[in-house]
């Protein structure tokens, strides 16, 4: 084959390989992240189903206050002396029998248990809602955290990477002054050793970014090697943490708090267990219905009536005399079996009550376990308000602490940018000796890494706070 031939295949196929990987790198936003981390996520998913069983219950509640309908139906085979349910009469041939029928019953008063059991199923329904809110939430933390990390971790690497050019710089100028018999041949090596320092963070770096990168990819569900993700996040775009009050913050988190609505949830739903329970000493009043026919193989129909003349002797002027005397009698036939189903049907009703007199301590006892679990929740809900308060305390104690951080970093940082390229100045002019120059570059690295992890520590907690805040 032809040279130039072979070179545009292996171009082709180079360019087609490029093209599937950057087909599979989407670019991940921190919102992307997280919708998807949401819908793949098996325990967001359980807390789904849950709520879609206590929206079943929900309307099986609410269907209670309807009547219910049955259908029966029934054959056997009848031996000795037994009742034919078509005649009510005993006999004692063989015979098929078949019945049908259909029965209703609606509750007409419980003490108002069907309204208070559909108050209940609906609280649990808000319940459920609730707590897959919660597993969203601490599952948006989670991927907000491990964002933030591989932010970070970028970062950090890109960080330790740009300072090996200037070292390597430094090292070319000492080189020409060791050369140049200004500097010993000795002083390279604490120059090299700062460099395999930086190579060193530079692995450690790429270590710690793709372990968050795995991290974040298995609350995905995806491979690691398709997630890129956007570096957008800047500190600029979120609120200012002095510009909230705290009753602010602690309203909101009171208002979106999933374990602080759960609770209120659960007070109200022992409230109403406990009018529940009160109602089961009240008398239920029930209607009852039903329609009911059967069939026989016995059963007989009169088909007409057959006339026969008997002979009797009757007496005419005291004389025997003998005459045929008509006599009729039914001809049966075997009654169908439609005929049988429409002729045997027989409709009832019936009203129940039912009066609680004694129960063992049942009812009692029912009542009062409401009201304990009432004080339970109340206890609870007291308790979850106490730490609400706290956690909204700290979060913006956190988060304007974090801010001040990130704001003397920065200011650190410029001050040691300016001392650096000093340092640099002198070092290439041969004023500076190797300490001092280690020295300089240390702390200008220090100076970054702290902004790095600042600005970080800063976004994290501007992240949590922003989602209590509704943003």
């Amino acid at each position: 084959m032809h040279p130039l031939i072979m070179k545009w295949i292996s171009l082709s196929f180079i360019l087609l390989l490029w093209s599937n990987v950057t087909l599979g790198q989407n670019t991940w936003s921190l919102q992307d992240c997280i919708e998807h981390a949401i819908n793949v996520n098996n325990i967001v998913k359980q807390s789904a189903l849950q709520e879609e069983l206590a929206d079943i219950n929900l309307i099986e509640a609410q269907r209670s206050k309807l009547p219910d309908l049955s259908a029966n139906l029934g054959a056997g085979l009848n031996f000795g002396r037994t009742i034919d349910p078509t005649s009510n009469q005993f006999i004692t041939e063989t015979f098929l029998s078949n019945n049908a029928g259909l029965s209703s019953s609606i509750l007409l008063y419980s003490g108002g248990r069907i309204n208070k059991n559909i108050d209940a199923s609906a609280k649990r329904a808000e319940i459920a809602q609730w707590q897959r809110k919660d597993a969203e939430f601490d599952l948006a933390l989670s991927v907000t955290d491990l964002y933030l990390a591989i932010l970070l971790a970028e970062e950090n690497k890109s960080l330790s990477e740009s300072q090996l050019i200037p070292l390597e710089q430094q090292l070319n100028d000492l080189e020409s002054l060791i050369e140049a018999g200004v500097r010993p041949a000795n002083d390279r090596l604490e120059i090299e050793a700062l460099i395999a320092q930086r190579n060193l963070d530079v692995l450690q770096a790429d270590n710690s970014l793709n372990l968050s990168k795995l991290q974040l990819a298995q609350l995905l569900q995806i491979e690691p090697e398709t997630l890129v993700i956007s570096d957008n996040e800047e500190v600029g775009d979120l609120l200012d943490p002095f510009s909230i009050s705290e009753a602010e913050l602690f309203e909101n988190m009171l208002r979106r708090d999933p374990n602080t609505n759960i609770v209120d949830l659960r007070i109200e739903e022992a409230e109403i267990n406990e009018k529940i329970a009160e109602a089961a000493s009240l008398p239920t009043v029930s209607l009852g219905g039903n329609l009911r026919t059967a069939y026989s193989n016995q059963a007989v129909d009169i088909d007409g009536f057959a006339v026969d003349f008997v002979d009797t002797e009757i007496l005419i002027n005291n004389d025997p005399v003998t005459v045929g005397l008509p006599v009729s009698s039914p001809i049966f036939r075997d009654k169908a079996y439609g005929d049988q189903l429409s002729d045997n049907v027989s409709l009832g009703f019936g009203l129940g009550v039912s009066i609680p007199i004694y129960s063992n301590y049942k009812i009692k006892g029912s009542i009062a376990r409401a009201k304990v679990s009432t004080e339970m929740q109340q206890i609870m809900k007291d308790e979850q308000a106490r730490q609400v308060a706290f956690a909204a305390k700290q979060l913006l104690f956190e988060a304007r602490a974090a801010k001040t951080n990130y704001e003397n970093a920065q200011l650190v940082l410029q001050a040691q940018r300016v001392a650096f390229e000093n340092a640099e100045k002198r070092m290439q002019a041969g004023l500076l000796s190797n300490l001092e120059y280690i020295t300089a570059d240390t702390q200008i690295r220090q100076a970054n890494v702290s902004v790095i992890l600042a600005k970080y520590d800063f976004l994290f907690t501007l992240k949590k706070m922003s989602l209590y805040m509704g943003q």
